[in-house]
């Protein structure tokens, strides 16, 4: 994907400017990477765990446990692909004055 022209610093732009730009990135990428990771904690754990209580309750063995592990795989990777596609829509941050 190309990147537009006022995504980049340009040449002219101060220091404390690209700065800021940086630390405003840094603050989106860690804002992202924790909104993902509790979701990601449920959505692997509940599928997980239900599966376990579930094959134990109707005596499927390890049966119950598997298919709520394939399905947290599943529902993973479709979380990944949200966040993913959320990521690459947002627009930087705007260009801050001073």
């Amino acid at each position: 994907m190309e990147q537009q022209k006022d995504d980049l610093p340009s040449v002219d732009e101060p220091e404390s400017k690209i700065q800021q730009r940086i630390f405003l990135d840094r603050q989106l990428f860690m804002n992202s990477a924790l909104n993902m990771s509790w979701q990601l904690a449920i959505v692997v754990l509940v599928p997980v765990i239900g599966g376990y209580k579930l094959g134990q309750h109707f005596k499927f063995g390890s049966f119950g446990l598997l298919a709520g592990l394939g399905l947290a795989i599943i529902m993973s990777g479709l979380l990944f692909k949200r966040q993913l596609s959320l990521s690459v829509r947002q627009p930087s941050p705007k260009k801050v004055k001073n």
